[in-house]
């Protein structure tokens, strides 16, 4: 992953969220590798020109990263992680399709995409502590969720990679496999060639993006709204009041969804569904018409969703109390 590779990412996904057409991205590598990670060379030539002075403690002589440094890291943080996406908050399903190597800042990425397909021959690894830094664009935190602490532990601990069908069986974060093979000759016409394997992993998740944009757009998005909430990385609910947020650059989403409390997922339930979105959803023609189309036995034919301001005509109370739980 280099600068120049990231802004171009950053602009396309800041598209894809812009444009209500677009209903679900796919991320693919080229050649033997989704993603390896950071360019560690490019890293330590960096490492060099920009070192100076660094800042000490008053009560001890122990060397600390200038602060500056430290913002620029949490900006980026805030503006998408790693390649843009490690942190991204977009409420449109997000599709990685992995074939080969997946390491450090690409599995990062991976771990914060809502489907993941992968090759059988492909590796994921996170071996950052092997180079003496940190998974801290996202990874440790939703890895734990995802698997668990041991599980975790074990990826960003022993830094070993591991096959597709680890990640698959044991570690649970790709969805589906595709049987592939390391190709046996150069050969672009080998049925096992990284050519091959690009269209072949490309097609398993375009198959996924079809039967997900073959669904009301509304409540994609509000059932993906729903999870960021759950796991503590949503838009906020105040947000989440227009499209213009809902599909947003990550610099206009905040951190959490209206301050829910940890662990309450009853609450949780209770607020999303007093949003404007949810309300906008079973107010809209789309619940109607995948009602209606179920009904008369058709394929349903959605809207785009709708933006939602402060124009918008409410079909309940302002004022009503909240209920208690």
């Amino acid at each position: 992953m280099t600068d120049a590779l990231e802004a171009d990412l950053r602009l396309a996904f800041n598209f894809f969220d812009s444009q209500p057409k677009l209903r679900v991205a796919i991320i693919a590598g080229r050649g033997k590798a989704f993603c390896a990670g950071q360019d560690l060379k490019d890293w330590l030539m960096r490492q060099q020109q920009q070192a100076g002075p660094v800042q000490s403690t008053p009560s001890s002589t122990l060397p600390l990263e200038p602060l500056e440094s430290v913002n620029a890291k949490v900006d980026k943080l805030k503006a998408g992680g790693f390649g843009t996406l490690s942190t991204r908050r977009s409420t449109k399903p997000i599709i990685a399709a992995v074939d080969g190597v997946c390491f450090g800042g690409g599995l990062e990425m991976v771990l914060n995409c809502d489907l993941v397909v992968a090759s059988t021959r492909s590796t994921f690894a996170l071996p950052e502590a092997a180079r003496g830094v940190v998974a801290s664009q996202g990874a440790i935190a939703r890895l734990s969720r995802i698997c668990g602490h041991q599980r975790a532990t074990e990826l960003l601990l022993l830094c070993e990679p591991i096959s597709a069908e680890q990640a698959y069986s044991t570690f649970g974060f790709v969805n589906r496999l595709l049987p592939l093979s390391k190709p046996s000759s150069s050969s672009p016409t080998d049925s096992n060639s990284w050519e091959v394997g690009e269209k072949a992993i490309l097609n398993l998740a375009l198959q996924l993006a079809v039967k997900v944009a073959q669904n009301s757009p509304d409540a994609v998005q509000l059932s993906k709204l729903h999870l960021l909430a759950a796991r503590g990385s949503s838009p906020s609910l105040a947000d989440a009041n227009d499209e213009r947020s809902l599909a947003s650059t990550p610099e206009r989403v905040t951190r959490h969804m209206d301050e829910f409390e940890e662990g309450d997922i009853d609450l949780l339930a209770v607020k999303l569904y007093r949003s404007k979105r949810s309300r906008a959803l079973f107010a809209g023609s789309n619940v109607q018409e995948g009602l209606r189309s179920f009904k008369e036995k058709r394929l349903p034919n959605w809207k785009d969703l709708a933006p939602i301001d402060d124009r918008t005509t409410s079909t309940g109370s302002e004022t009503a109390p909240k209920p208690k739980l």
